[in-house]
């Protein structure tokens, strides 16, 4: 069997009745939730969903149409970067697939967006129809109001649909290979300083601190009184979770700032954590102590690793 996975980020995370009538979508589906993680201050949820290839489309648009009816862009106050109600979708492929699978499958996925709920869409990424849309960036850049604006200058074209939805604004889809968002936790409050780490690791800068395949912004999330370097890594086994958390601490240091914890966004794979999946339970509990991913929630490795959650969906399936 073929099994993809989506990791779908919606613009709701203060509201809780909102996010629980969300999560309770998947009971009963034949996509399975394998994790959800929600921030208030970033207002904002990953559902991050596995599914057989062939029933994907549909259960992703069902689930589509359940977030459009429950979320209105428009009331979201989170620190998050945002553009639509259904913010960001990106189909992954999992065991028996390849980005040969994935790849109409988004593009399917952003047509029926349209043609159903009149929710425009754009590719980014490896899909994107032009090197000016692929960053996520492009499109956040003004923030979820100044979305016209960028499209009136010309400056990113949606790609299925004619204008931006009042309620829902415009989804980015993407199909893509395991990445991972990753927030590393200063002992500061001062969102500048956050800032200005995250321009000199980003891949894009031209710091000699620079981390390949990394994006990177700081921000300060109120719920831990603490400031943020947050990232998405685009290949987390050539990056690793231990290299990142190294060079964000070695510049942290340069400012007189320590990193005290970090957390994992969603599910990680195990090759994320150093490079290599020959990892032990022990190994990885070494890890989440070096790394400080239980500062501020607990880390159980059953409910954080891909690979444990995927095997505990199937061994459901077959008992």
């Amino acid at each position: 069997m073929k099994l993809v996975e989506c990791v779908a980020n919606v613009s709701v995370g203060k509201n809780v009745e909102k996010v629980e009538r969300l999560t309770s979508f998947f009971f009963g589906r034949s996509a399975t939730l394998l994790h959800t993680d929600s921030h208030p201050d970033a207002d904002r949820t990953v559902f991050t969903i596995a599914c057989p290839l062939e029933l994907a489309l549909q259960e992703v648009l069902d689930f589509a149409g359940e977030v459009f009816q429950t979320v209105r862009v428009r009331e979201n106050i989170g620190v998050h970067p945002h553009v639509g109600s259904l913010d960001v979708v990106p189909f992954v492929p999992l065991d028996g697939c390849t980005l040969d699978d994935t790849e109409p499958l988004a593009r399917a996925f952003a047509h029926a967006l349209w043609q159903r709920y009149a929710v425009p869409a754009c590719f980014y990424g490896d899909l994107a129809s032009n090197e000016s849309q692929r960053r996520l960036h492009a499109y956040r850049r003004r923030g979820s109001k100044g979305l016209p604006s960028l499209i009136q200058d010309g400056l990113i074209s949606l790609d299925e649909g004619t204008k931006l939805h009042e309620d829902h604004g415009l989804t980015l889809v993407s199909s893509r290979p395991l990445m991972l968002a990753y927030n590393i936790s200063l002992d500061t409050d001062d969102t500048a300083l956050a800032r200005n780490i995250a321009s000199q690791v980003r891949s894009h800068s031209q710091s000699a601190y620079k981390l390949e395949s990394v994006e990177a912004i700081g921000w300060y999330m109120e719920h831990y009184g603490r400031a943020q370097i947050s990232m998405n890594i685009r290949n987390p086994t050539k990056t690793p979770l231990t290299t990142v958390f190294a060079r964000v601490k070695a510049v942290a240091g340069l400012y007189g700032v320590s990193v005290v914890g970090s957390e994992i966004i969603g599910l990680t794979p195990l090759s994320a954590l150093t490079g290599t999946q020959n990892l032990s339970k022990h190994d990885i509990q070494t890890l989440v102590n070096t790394l400080g991913l239980a500062y501020h929630h607990p880390f159980v490795m059953e409910e954080k690793i891909l690979e444990y959650r995927l095997q505990a969906t199937i061994n459901r399936g077959t008992s």
